[in-house]
């Protein structure tokens, strides 16, 4: 039938019309109708995924006696003198700001099995923390004065995406085997 309506030149049906005609949707060609109206929501009920808060629960904070002013000193241990200007300069080469840094484990205390500190080959890894204010900016100078410390992918996405990570996981961004100074360390950073 359609082939027939188009090929009569009697009739005079627009095919654009004609094929609206037989759509399935409705064709409004006035602006008196309302607006629908939207569904309203419905909230659904939580799931044992989307547990419900709990409660607060306010804990009184007891206070805590004034400390003696000695301390905390049982937990300074002695550090030969070799080794304080040993892990001083590694810190000093760094041109990026810190705002403290340690050093911990067995490359910085004397421990059985390994030789005297002489910092050769054999000895421990030496583990430090540096505590910085502004990640972005301490790993872009980093990274421009220590290419090493980072791995490729993290060279080349840069130091904005070093921070973003240490921004998702707990505020820390870790190397090891990181030739410094004639040792190998180890690294993390952290805000």
């Amino acid at each position: 039938m359609l082939s027939t309506a188009f090929r009569t030149p009697h009739t005079l049906i627009d095919p654009v019309l004609f094929v609206r005609s037989l759509a399935t949707e409705a064709i409004s060609t006035g602006s008196d109708l309302p607006p629908p109206i939207p569904p309203k929501h419905t909230t659904k009920p939580r799931t044992r995924l989307y547990p419900r808060p709990r409660p607060t629960i306010r804990h009184h904070k007891e206070t805590l006696p004034s400390l003696p002013p000695s301390f905390g000193r049982n937990q300074l241990l002695p550090v030969s003198q070799s080794t304080r200007e040993k892990l001083e300069s590694i810190v000093s080469q760094f041109d990026a700001p810190i705002r403290y840094a340690f050093a911990y484990g067995s490359g910085v205390f004397e421990q059985d099995g390994y030789p005297a500190k002489d910092f050769s080959v054999d000895s421990p890894m030496l583990d430090f923390i540096f505590a910085v204010t502004h990640p972005a900016h301490f790993h872009s100078i980093n990274m421009h004065q220590h290419p090493g410390h980072y791995a490729l992918h993290a060279r080349l996405l840069g130091s904005s995406y070093v921070s973003k990570v240490q921004d998702i996981t707990p505020g820390v961004w870790f190397n090891a085997f990181i030739p410094m100074g004639g040792v190998v360390s180890s690294c993390l950073w952290c805000t």
